[in-house]
């Protein structure tokens, strides 16, 4: 399954070594791309391809909605028992897709690559993509050299119905984890970038750290939201109640003509945080229990040799 964004020049060639790939595997297969919306001639090249090939088939988003979401619609549409994600920049060599394909037949639920040795700018992608990766290992305590990487391998009841949004596609493979599902690495080449131009900027970076601390919260707490705000707000209470005891002791011991003293205010400030800390917390089990999917792609055009048979 390939998401694609004004991949002009590269669609084809990745559908022509796709298909000498493919077959060496010895597997049935099939080939979705999903156009999120592209501005340039993407889709038209993709018609083609849809012409030439019954194993093709091509989802397009009225829309540019992200990377995430095209992972999503392809997820929603995908036959087989097995999906493989692999980007539409030639970065990745689909003859590696037997490799991530085969700790699934030993037995895993999903393989995410690991690009040992990158192609890509040390200090533009390199380094920032290290840094990211650090972080996402250690709060998503999983051990993942490379979140980043487009060519994955999910058995498709790991992801049919799972929902992330922004730039959530990077952690998915948590997402599976906190399932219960096995999730393993795969060592795999990288390539240099044919054409076009990379979407990765300082603004994706900033959205890439921002959904991680989501991801993080959800991953945690996502099920016991109350832990979380309720754990804050203990802290807040007892601080405020016992700013209000040592405040009430002086009153009553020390000093009984002053009553309104900054500690008093802290008090009441302290006990009120805490409250509403954990009022919040009660609030968010309440919402989110009753809600498993909270958004569903909606692709306008699907051609598909399978569905028109």
């Amino acid at each position: 399954m390939v998401p694609v964004y004004n991949e002009e020049h590269n669609v084809e060639q990745l559908h022509d070594e796709l298909t000498e790939a493919l077959p060496q595997i010895g597997l049935p297969y099939e080939i979705i791309y999903v156009d999120d919306g592209s501005t340039d001639s993407t889709y038209t090249r993709l018609v083609s391809v849809y012409d030439t090939d019954r194993h093709a088939t091509v989802i397009r988003h009225r829309r540019n909605l992200g990377q995430t979401q095209a992972l999503l619609t392809g997820f929603k549409h995908a036959n087989g028992d097995v999906i493989v994600t692999i980007d539409a920049d030639l970065q990745h060599d689909p003859k590696d897709m037997s490799k991530i394909l085969q700790p699934i037949l030993d037995g895993a639920d999903a393989a995410i690559g690991w690009r040992v040795h990158r192609k890509e700018s040390f200090l533009g992608r390199t380094v920032p993509s290290r840094i990211m990766n650090f972080f996402a290992r250690r709060l998503l305590e999983l051990e993942i050299h490379d979140f980043g990487c487009g060519l994955k391998a999910y058995r498709a009841e790991c992801v049919r119905n799972v929902v992330v949004e922004g730039e959530g596609h990077l952690y998915l493979p948590a997402a599976v984890a906190v399932r219960g599902f096995k999730v393993t690495e795969v060592k795999i080449g990288d390539r240099e970038r044919a054409s076009g131009s990379s979407k990765f900027g300082a603004r994706v970076m900033r959205r890439q750290f921002l959904d991680l601390i989501f991801f993080w919260f959800l991953v945690r707490y996502g099920r016991r939201p109350l832990h979380f705000f309720g754990s804050i707000g203990l802290v807040f209470l007892f601080l405020g109640i016992g700013a209000g005891v040592v405040q009430a002791l002086r009153f009553l011991f020390y000093n009984p003509t002053t009553l309104m003293t900054p500690l008093l205010l802290l008090a009441v400030f302290l006990t009120l945080a805490g409250i509403q800390f954990i009022t919040t917390g009660i609030l968010f089990e309440i919402e989110m229990r009753p809600h498993a999917r909270t958004f569903e792609t909606q692709p306008v055009v699907i051609l598909s040799h399978e569905r028109k048979a």
